[in-house]
């Protein structure tokens, strides 16, 4: 799959974050399409915003890895995340650190801040290091947006609502709090034209009276 061959070649002349991908396919299905997915609304994201090239790469690998340090949290932890987000500090919410510590051999310092500061919040009350706005870096301000919007539209995902008029009603909702506003109302006006979303199992377009 493209965005998979965007992994940098080891030194031993394999490709990590390849075989790391693999791993998760085969330790949990649907955080690993979780990931494709929202490394494919990253590339859309990406031309929309008119990124140059390295920070288009470096953007579709942060989202496509962001959840990379899951292959060392308990299946049954990730079968019901919601259940244990926010009550599990030892557990689910250390996955961002553990993916920096697997990533930190082939990935640069603006991907691995993605991955370590995608939890942080627009108003400052996130984690690991409480920043706010703007000083969140902005890969990861997209990754946060991307995965919450992922994991509301899809059948199976954290929030199961499955449709893309809710998904955009709920980063309408984090804007401002949790969420760039800037950040999401470039999003919703990308997946609102028709035809932005024919991926990976999302609805073709959005139906005119959604809002």
């Amino acid at each position: 799959m493209r965005v998979i061959a965007l992994s940098e070649k080891g030194h031993g002349g394999g490709y990590p974050l390849y075989d790391a991908m693999e791993a998760l396919r085969r330790k949990h299905p649907d955080t690993y399409y979780h990931c494709i997915r929202t490394s494919l609304l990253a590339e859309k994201f990406a031309a929309g915003l008119e990124l140059d090239k390295r920070e288009s790469r470096e953007l579709v690998q942060s989202c496509l890895m962001h959840d990379i340090g899951k292959l060392l949290i308990d299946n049954s932890i990730l079968d019901h995340e919601r259940k244990y987000f926010g009550s599990r500090p030892g557990a689910l919410e250390r996955h961002p650190a553990i993916g920096v510590r697997l990533l930190e051999p082939v990935m640069n310092s603006r991907v691995l801040a993605a991955v370590r500061h995608q939890n942080e919040r627009w108003d400052g009350g996130g984690t690991p290091d409480g920043l706010i706005g703007e000083h969140i870096p902005q890969y990861a301000r997209i990754c946060a947006i991307l995965d919450i919007f992922d994991g509301w539209v899809m059948p199976g995902g954290h929030y199961s609502h499955r449709t893309i008029a809710g998904g955009v009603k709920e980063l309408r909702r984090l804007a401002g709090n949790r969420l760039d506003p800037g950040l999401v109302e470039s999003f919703i006006k990308m997946v609102r034209k028709p035809g932005a979303l024919y991926m990976y199992g999302w609805p073709n377009a959005m139906a005119p009276n959604d809002s």
